[in-house]
């Protein structure tokens, strides 16, 4: 590599730098949190796969979310690239709670505090069924 490539890819290493860590803390004007940003992903994920499963089952999602792993080849299981349950980005596994008759589900995260209630990166978030969405 020439020192022109060298100073290049070092510059572009301090901006991305410099833009994941702004990602990650807050951005005042807009409220952004990255965490929020992700949990609110890996919520809409889910709810996805769970409908996914529901439709394969007969309108009945699981018990619980290991069981959206390893029932199928890998290229087609219902959460690809999970080995175990995901977890919220605090590293705690998402809530899951499924209606006794398995008609409905909530799944969610307590936030950063792992309590109910809270504000900012600690908010309660939460997704329930299709059914309950309408």
């Amino acid at each position: 590599m020439n020192a022109n490539r060298i100073a290049a890819v070092g510059v572009w290493g301090v901006i991305w730098a410099l833009f994941v860590w702004g990602l990650g803390s807050s951005v005042p004007a807009h409220g952004f949190k990255l965490n929020e940003v992700v949990a609110k992903g890996d919520l809409a994920g889910m709810a996805s796969a769970l409908d996914n499963y529901a439709a394969d089952h007969d309108g009945r999602f699981p018990a619980g979310l290991a069981s959206l792993l390893g029932q199928l080849p890998a290229s087609e299981s219902y959460l690809l690239g999970y080995h175990e349950p995901p977890r919220d980005p605090w590293r705690r596994f998402y809530i899951y709670q499924a209606a006794a008759d398995l008609r409905s589900f909530r799944v969610g995260t307590f936030g950063s505090d792992g309590a109910p209630g809270g504000r900012g990166d600690a908010q309660d978030m939460f997704v329930d069924s299709a059914a309950e969405r309408r």
